[in-house]
């Protein structure tokens, strides 16, 4: 079974416009952006190799170890208790975090006309800051 929980904020705004210079049209657009996505994953079907290989083991190994639960895998079906099950199916957790800032400006205008149509000027800033963070379960 895997479960996961993912919280996402955006928030974005913007503003264009014109404005008259140098005997032309300017065209602008300014932009910003923030985006956070927290994800936090939970797996209850993975198996701790070692667990499995300490419980199937010397039993004087698997007594020494706090938590250990020696595994009866030769009793036929149901011989694995629900105990056997905890100490080899452990939930395995994970978080992770992203966060995007992102800032543009843009400004073009035509500068001038020629036979086959105008000759343009377009130009951009673009501000892009990316973040994030991954804690994996301490048995992966």
């Amino acid at each position: 079974r895997f479960e996961q929980q993912v919280d996402t904020q955006y928030f974005g705004t913007g503003l264009v416009g014109t404005f008259e210079g140098a005997a032309r049209t300017w065209f602008w657009d300014i932009n910003g952006m923030y985006s956070k996505n927290k994800a936090e994953q939970t797996n209850y079907g993975s198996y701790n190799l070692y667990n499995i290989n300490l419980g199937l083991g010397d039993p004087a190994a698997c007594a020494a170890v706090a938590g250990c639960v020696p595994l009866d895998i030769f009793s036929g079906a149901g011989s694995i208790t629900p105990e056997m099950l905890r100490w080899i199916q452990p939930v395995v957790r994970d978080r992770s975090q992203n966060e995007l800032s992102l800032f543009t400006a843009n400004l073009s205008s035509e500068l001038f006309q020629l036979p086959g149509g105008a000759v343009s000027f377009a130009t951009g800033y673009e501000y892009r800051k990316y973040e994030g963070s991954y804690q994996p379960d301490p048995l992966t």
